[in-house]
C-alpha cells in the first residue's frame, strides 16, 4: 500500500476565464507551462496585484518550487500570461466555491 495521499481531481470550471484580476492566494500557471503538473493544481500562488495598467494587471507570484535551481521563487507575472490550471484537487475546489 503506498504512503502517498490520494488525491481526487476535478475539472476547473473557471479555467476558460481568463477575467482579471485573480484574488491573492489563486492557484495559477504560466501560459508557457503546458505541462501535465502545470494543468494539475497550478504551479504557483498570487500574493499581491497590481494595476490595472489599461487592460492588464500584474501579479506577484510565488512558485511552488523555483523555476530553475537558484532562482527567487517569487517574480512577476503579466496577466495576459497568467492561467487558471485546467484542473484542481476536490479540497481546492470546495475552497474556491466557498469564496465565491
Amino acid at each position: 500500500m503506498s504512503d502517498t495521499p490520494q488525491v481526487e481531481w476535478v475539472e476547473n470550471p473557471l479555467a476558460d476565464d481568463y477575467r482579471h484580476p485573480f484574488a491573492p492566494g489563486s492557484r495559477v500557471r504560466h501560459a508557457g507551462e503546458q505541462y501535465e503538473e502545470a494543468e494539475y493544481g497550478g504551479t504557483a500562488t498570487i500574493l499581491e496585484i497590481k494595476g490595472p495598467f489599461g487592460h492588464s494587471w500584474e501579479y506577484l507570484v510565488e512558485r511552488d518550487k523555483p523555476l530553475l535551481p537558484g532562482m527567487d521563487r517569487q517574480s512577476w507575472w503579466a496577466s495576459h500570461t497568467t492561467r487558471r490550471p485546467l484542473w484542481l484537487s476536490a479540497s481546492v475546489k470546495g475552497a474556491i466555491s466557498a469564496n465565491e
